[in-house]
């Protein structure tokens, strides 16, 4: 009797082990087919960003920002100079950013180029670029500019963007036949969701800034500027901090027009005063600061209080010029 009931149990155990493997090989097919899903899905997502390298006119899509660029042009005009090298590349980029925080691009930190003979290529700090990629990105903005590059005559360049100081880069891939052919997009006209505007007084850790007035002027120590007019805003800062504080046209302020390009400083351009230097704690500094601009619908003007400090932001409409 035990035999015949270890020889059931051991039947028993034959069978559910049977069983079991028999559900297991029904499960392998919904198993496999789940996992194929999940590596498309993932597939997918690789692809929707890509590997690289993109090319011109290509979207480049990360999670909090996007870079593409728009087209490539070459000048043997290098400011003071000549090229050392054939001519320089300037390529035309516009950067998005899709996050929730501001974002600073730097043009020494950010960009890196590398020839197709795989030779690392500098900056030409000194080109004639429209507009530059410096500065803050507010979040929801875009920042649109060129930046120059020193290099031979090859058939490829790779330019490595890094979005930030220590994220790996990216590469674009430049070839020969994208030089000097016009961007097919549309130029770009943004909307602005700053609040702050001309007469408003905006508030940061340490400081106040209030954007007292603007106008415009062709008048300078020179020849005038280079695009339609010198935009000249009139403003005052003050340190409501227990430090001194430094203000400098150079770091201090950004300028970007509708179009989504940067604009410079028009240091020669006739001012009442200027905003460089130092302010005591509990002190007032007033003065006006210059752009060479060209006519636009509007402007977004940026005061940053340090190097890491807050920065705000004011809008500046063609109408407010009179």
């Amino acid at each position: 009797m035990g035999k015949y009931l270890a020889l059931g149990a051991a039947m028993l155990l034959t069978l559910s082990g049977c069983v079991v493997s028999s559900e297991s090989g029904a499960n392998e097919p919904e198993d496999a087919a789940n996992s194929a899903a999940s590596e498309s899905s993932s597939q997918q997502e690789s692809t929707s960003q890509g590997n690289g390298p993109w090319a011109v006119g290509e979207l480049y899509v990360a999670s909090d920002h996007t870079v593409i660029i728009n087209s490539v042009r070459t000048t043997v005009e290098s400011g003071f100079s000549e090229p050392d090298n054939d001519f320089i590349l300037l390529i035309d980029m516009t950067i998005e950013n899709t996050g929730n925080d501001s974002h600073s691009v730097s043009s020494i930190f950010g960009f890196e180029l590398q020839g197709s003979d795989d030779y690392m290529y500098d900056q030409d700090y000194f080109a004639d670029t429209k507009g530059g990629l410096e500065g803050e990105i507010a979040p929801g903005s875009k920042l649109r500019g060129e930046i120059a590059f020193d290099v031979p005559e090859l058939e490829f360049y790779s330019l490595l963007y890094s979005h930030d100081l220590f994220a790996d880069s990216i590469t674009f891939r430049i070839a020969a036949s994208d030089l000097n052919i016009a961007s097919s997009a549309a130029p770009e006209e943004s909307n602005s969701s700053v609040g702050l505007g001309v007469g408003d007084t905006a508030e940061g850790p340490g400081f106040t800034i209030t954007l007292n007035s603007v106008r415009s002027s062709e008048e300078d120590s020179f020849s005038g500027p280079d695009n339609d007019f010198y935009l000249i805003l009139d403003m005052t800062i003050e340190n409501t901090s227990d430090e001194e504080a430094s203000v400098s046209s150079l770091a201090s302020f950004d300028l970007k027009g509708s179009d989504l390009y940067q604009y410079s400083v028009g240091y020669f351009a006739d001012v009442k005063g200027d905003l460089d230097g130092s302010i005591p704690a509990g002190s007032k500094l007033r003065g006006e600061v210059a752009f060479d601009v060209p006519a636009l619908s509007f402007y977004e003007f940026t005061y940053k209080h340090d190097f890491f400090g807050s920065s705000v932001t004011f809008l500046i409409d063609e109408s407010d010029l009179g």
